[in-house]
């Protein structure tokens, strides 16, 4: 049979359809918010190629037909299981042999992909040798498999993934960490287990990539994950984060795993104020506590295999802020999150009958490891030493200590907190460790202990927690298991639950904080002072002493204190608190000083400076957020005539753009002009912050202008276009900019698109019906793609 091919308009536009060249967003899911990644493999789904041949196959093969002479071949034979056959065949030119494979079983979809060459494939002519190289090549996009829960598998390096968003959130020195998403066409990885998703978030999960070097981790890491699955059988309430599979594929390790909302424990306590309400502080230790039954489970992981009970002695010996993930639901309270354990690859687990429970230790974090756990400096690093899973409780109540802390006294608190321990700790490097490298550390213990009598009176539980946290920080040797940490946290929950209920003082505390905003800077903190409703600010000093701060509204005596506001016995007074003015803050630089919390300022201080900690490499995160809490100016203008959030916006820095977001002004341009929506397209990774920008300010009612003219009168659509960024171009559209603007040249989007050859720019704008400069469509120079785009659009002037 001889290779023969239509030129007709039908099968052209097929292969359009399916041009790897295409948006990928445009193939894979149009109505979805998840764009495309550049670096991701192109594929066709299954599901859009069988929509478009119920349309237009019978139209395909009449146009065969009269085009080369095909005789009839029955839609329905096709259909039956030579779809993907016939489009590959499309797609190479030899549809022509649709009637060759129509004759073998063997060479029908159920068979692809072909890995080697079948033995009934066509045997051709020297004319036409490549036939199989090209069939070969072309029958990946068409084959891509679906995703199913399997412990280890290995994909053909040439296999292309279901996945149409990946995008990096974190690298290290063995793994690099990427949020994804499966086309839901492929992905059967939720209809086995118990885990509610719901809307485009159910196709979303991590994808940990181990580097070659880094094999061991990587099947150490697995090997956890599969027994602590088996072991919970895919419960939430486990604790630890989603293990839905592994896979080899091109030179690399894969682990699919859960994907949580709100990053980490330690994001989670830095950007959000603590609970107020005595609800919320339940909610917030209910969802923590669930950590302790993830231990229990973790340290004594038990399933079936071949009929017999296995029960291994496992432990994670890395536990930290950061190993910890948060799960948040639309619509809940946000204290009302899924905490899970995650990052087991330092885990061990060995058999529950082995007389020792103990394994060398793999060096974990140091500051929230357990003094047997502790490894001073390098020489010391590369010894081995022996620990128990009774390390995770340790680690774990470190954890507990510091949401305490947080809870009753804020996030500065807890920077307080965390900067005093790095000071006690000097012969251990200043790393802020809990203990001495044999005991706990008095300061922590002492200040534990002060949050019993400085609670919230909206708080029932904090106080009663305290003496649980304090033997989980007990020496090795009495330190409890796990086992025992989930019954008794259990116990506290339920006794406080009861004591609030039955208290009407509760009912009083929340009505006495009613005025307190949940969104108010949650530092320094607010307690109620003795027997009264009123609130004062409270902070620790450096040597471990809660220091209570006067309020700015009460009246004051000659010694500069209201009598309401005076320190009771049991606490030391403030040092110059007789220097406090009715209105003034004192200067974050004070207050995260040594000895800072104990001195007061005079004057109200000028607002301080926000550009010198967002310049800096990488930017003091922690630094900025405590001074945008304490009055730093948001709305600075630089030399420029740019604001904080646009010089952020100018490096790039997602993080930081964020956490201005809610306070800056958004509409304020710089000495050439430009808004910080002229800045965004031309940086990399800026559509993505274009899109925040944007949903922050349609959700949250706030004035933004998308038309504002900058440098040349050119628009923010016209940066997007000469970028040629296409999301950025519809995100601007989708909000209100004009297609038709025009810039100080009488330059239009469209014409920078043409001029550019931005072939993707322009079909954007062809899509809201754009206008076209008559003289630029009707150059010679443009190349064929804008001409048949401008086609397509029915935008090329007739020819006269």
């Amino acid at each position: 049979m001889a290779p023969t091919e239509s030129e007709n308009i039908v099968i052209e536009d097929f292969r359009r359809h399916t041009d790897p060249e295409r948006p990928r967003k445009d193939v894979w899911c149009p109505n979805s918010n998840f764009e495309k990644s550049d670096e991701l493999d192109f594929f066709v789904p299954k599901n859009q190629l069988k929509e478009y041949f119920d349309r237009h196959l019978e139209e395909i093969l009449s146009a065969l037909s009269e085009d080369i002479g095909i005789r009839f071949v029955e839609p329905r034979l096709i259909r039956d299981g030579y779809l993907k056959i016939f489009a590959i065949l499309l797609r190479i030119r030899r549809e022509a042999w649709i009637q060759y494979f129509l004759n073998f079983p063997s060479l029908n979809d159920n068979k692809l992909p072909f890995e080697v060459k079948p033995h009934d494939f066509p045997v051709v002519t020297e004319d036409d040798r490549f036939f199989w190289t090209s069939f070969n090549k072309c029958q990946w996009m068409f084959c891509a498999p679906e995703v199913r829960y399997t412990p280890r598998c290995k994909w053909n390096t040439q296999i292309v993934l279901p996945i149409i968003f990946k995008e990096r959130i974190a690298s290290g020195r063995s793994a690099d960490t990427y949020k994804i998403r499966i086309h839901p066409d492929y992905n059967h990885l939720h209809r086995n287990n118990m885990f509610q998703h719901h809307g485009e978030e159910k196709d979303v999960f991590v994808l940990k990539t181990f580097r070659r070097k880094a094999c061991k981790l990587y099947r150490k890491e697995i090997l956890a994950y599969e027994a602590v699955r088996r072991s919970f059988d895919g419960r939430t309430e486990s604790g630890i984060i989603g293990f839905y599979g592994s896979f080899e594929h091109r030179e690399a390790f894969n682990v699919i795993l859960e994907y949580a909302n709100h990053d980490t424990l330690e994001e989670y306590m830095t950007t959000l104020p603590p609970p107020m309400k005595t609800e919320d502080i339940f909610l917030f230790w209910e969802s923590l506590l669930i950590l302790t039954r993830a231990l229990q489970g973790l340290h004594a992981v038990t399933y079936c295999e071949g009929g017999i009970n296995i029960t291994k002695n496992g432990w994670h010996q890395d536990i930290r802020p950061t190993n910890i993930l948060c799960q948040l639901s639309e619509g809940q309270s946000p204290y009302q999150c899924m905490f899970k354990l995650a990052d087991l690859g330092l885990s061990h687990l060995i058999d529950y009958e082995q007389e020792s429970h103990m394994a060398l230790d793999n060096s974990g974090a140091r500051i929230y490891s357990a003094p047997e756990a502790y490894r001073a400096d390098s020489i010391t690093g590369r010894c081995d030493r022996v620990v128990s899973e009774k390390a995770d409780v340790w680690s774990l109540g470190c954890i507990l200590a510091e949401a305490a802390v947080w809870i009753i006294t804020g996030r500065l608190g807890l920077e307080d907190f965390r900067n005093r321990r790095a000071k006690m700790n000097s012969t251990l490097q200043g790393l802020g460790c809990f203990h001495d490298g044999l005991k706990l550390l008095g300061l922590v213990d002492k200040t534990l202990k002060d949050l019993i009598e400085y609670r919230r009176i909206s708080d029932p539980v904090t106080d009663r927690l305290i003496p649980l946290i304090l033997k989980m920080l007990w020496r090795e040797t009495p330190r409890p298991y796990a086992r025992d940490l989930w019954i008794e946290a259990r116990s506290v929950l339920e006794v406080s639950r009861q004591g609030s209920i039955a208290s009407p003082s509760s009912q009083r505390s929340l009505e006495s904080i009613s005025t307190v905003h949940p969104l108010d800077p949650p530092t320094p903190e607010r307690i109620p002072s003795h027997g009264k409703s009123e609130w004062r600010d409270v902070s620790y000093d450096i040597n471990g002493k809660i220091a209570i701060l006067p309020t700015q509204n009460s009246q004051t005596n000659s010694s500069g204190l209201g009598d309401s506001q005076r320190s009771p016995p049991s606490l030391p007074t403030s040092q110059g608190s007789s220097e406090f003015s009715s209105t003034g803050r004192r200067s974050i630089t004070e207050l995260i000083s040594p000895g800072g919390l104990d001195k007061a300022m005079t004057t109200s201080p000028k607002r301080e400076s926000l550009f010198p900690m967002i310049q800096q490499t990488p930017p003091d995160m922690r630094g900025l957020a405590r001074l945008i809490d304490f009055d730093g100016d948001v709305d600075e203008r630089n030399e420029n005539g740019q604001t904080p959030i646009m010089v952020a916006a100018d490096m790039g820095d997602f993080k930081v753009v964020k956490l201005l977001l809610g306070k800056a002004r958004l509409d304020i341009q710089d000495k050439l002009g430009q808004t910080l929506l002229h800045q965004i397209p031309k940086k990399h990774g800026g559509e993505d912050m274009l899109e925040m920008i944007l949903s922050h300010a349609r959700v949250n009612g706030r004035h933004i202008e998308v038309n504002a003219a900058g440098i040349g009168g050119r628009t923010p659509l016209h940066e997007a276009v000469r970028a040629g960024k296409s999301k950025a171009i519809r995100l601007l559209i989708e909000h209100g900019a004009n297609v038709n603007s025009r810039d100080n040249r009488r330059t239009l989007p469209s014409t920078i698109a043409i001029e550019g050859e931005k072939v993707m720019a322009l079909e954007y704008l062809l899509k809201y019906d754009c206008k076209i400069d008559p003289d630029q469509a009707d150059r010679r120079e443009i190349s064929k793609d804008i001409k048949w785009m401008l086609k397509r659009y029915q935008k090329l002037p007739k020819k006269k």
